[in-house]
């Protein structure tokens, strides 16, 4: 069992919505073709790659893929911003995240 099929186990037990079940099993490698819910795999897919980019993935992927590559399944005007934003973005979700660590490790 990968961690995506760990995920749609919990979200079954937890009786989310089918949508999330395949979310989870799937955004690692988006069903082709493609399924009712696949724009949002697609979203949750570039989310996990955005992630690995960052360097905040637990399992991140071998290579890594490139800016332009993830951005490349959003509108126009999103991957315009993203790009533009991306370092700015990137340095928030860190601080965030070192923020919630903190705060679980030190009581904060």
């Amino acid at each position: 069992m990968d961690h995506g099929e760990a995920g749609r186990w919990l979200l079954s037990q937890w009786g989310c919505p089918i949508e999330l079940h395949n979310v989870a099993a799937l955004h690692e490698r988006p069903p082709v073709p493609p399924a009712h819910d696949h724009a949002l795999i697609c979203l949750v897919h570039a989310a996990s790659q955005l992630a690995d980019l960052m360097k905040m993935s637990v399992f991140p992927s071998t290579p890594l893929i490139e800016l332009l590559e993830i951005v490349s399944v959003f509108p126009a005007t999103a991957q315009e911003q993203l790009l533009e934003d991306f370092p700015e973005l990137a340095d928030w979700v860190m601080t965030k995240v070192n923020e919630i660590e903190l705060s679980l490790c030190c009581g904060l």
